[in-house]
Order: C-alpha cells, then structure tokens, then sequence
C-alpha cells in the first residue's frame, strides 16, 4: 500500500495499543468522530465509524475474540464532523468494489479501493475536518 496516498487522512496505522487514546482521543459524538479500518488474524477487514475509538476497539476485541479472530492492525482516520456519512459513502464505496460480496478481504487492499473516497471527504479540510 502507498502510504503517501493515505497520509493526509490517517494519524494512526499500527497495532492495537494505548497510544490511541492520546493520537485519537473520544469525542462528542455530536462534534464529530473518526473512520477506522481495522485488519484481523483472519485475513479479513472491517470497516467503523465512532468518536470512541479505543472503547470501540476494545469492545470489537471482545467479540472478535468469541470467534478466535484477533485485530492485526488498526487505520484511524483525522477526526471529521461528517465521519458517519464518510463511513456510509466508503462502505457504498467498498461494495460496488467488491460486487457486494461483503467480504472485504486484506486491509492494504481495501485501504487502496477506499483512497478516492476518503479524498473525497477530507478535501475540503475546512469544512469536514474538525
């Protein structure tokens, strides 16, 4: 994956760690939230909307966990005042990627079919990005 396609929108790409609550701290939900991509053990990916993102992710690893599936890597976007329209057009995005097949498969890979989407949101920093 070119991470310089994705820098502008992205302030964490890693492992699950404490170093989100600092890098992605909660929101008002009203304020405005972040887009998450989140890679798993199980070679498939997610996608979610949130202004909680650690409590989300520890939430999401407690599921996950009841199907021996772990999260392998997390992608947290900046923070947008429109992050649940911008997680419905990337998911909108994703499906006429995938056919509808609600599979997602790799995260590199669907990190690469949502870039022209998540551009689209975060162009006009101003106005999407808090």
């Amino acid at each position: 994956m070119n991470n310089e396609k994705l820098k502008d929108f992205v302030i964490y790409d890693g492992v699950l760690d404490d170093k989100i609550l600092d890098i992605a701290p909660n929101l008002n939900a009203f304020d405005g939230g972040y887009i998450m991509f989140i890679g798993l053990t199980n070679a498939t990916s997610r996608l979610v909307g949130t202004s909680t993102p650690y409590r989300r992710l520890m939430g999401l690893v407690r599921q996950f966990e009841q199907f021996g599936v772990s999260i392998e890597r997390v992608v947290v976007t900046a923070p947008s005042a429109n992050y649940l329209q911008g997680r419905q057009r990337i998911a909108t995005a994703l499906e006429k990627s995938t056919a509808g097949k609600g599979d997602l498969g790799q995260l590199d890979r669907v990190l690469e079919m949502v870039q022209p989407a998540l551009s689209k949101l975060f162009e006009n920093k101003g106005s999407a990005c808090i």
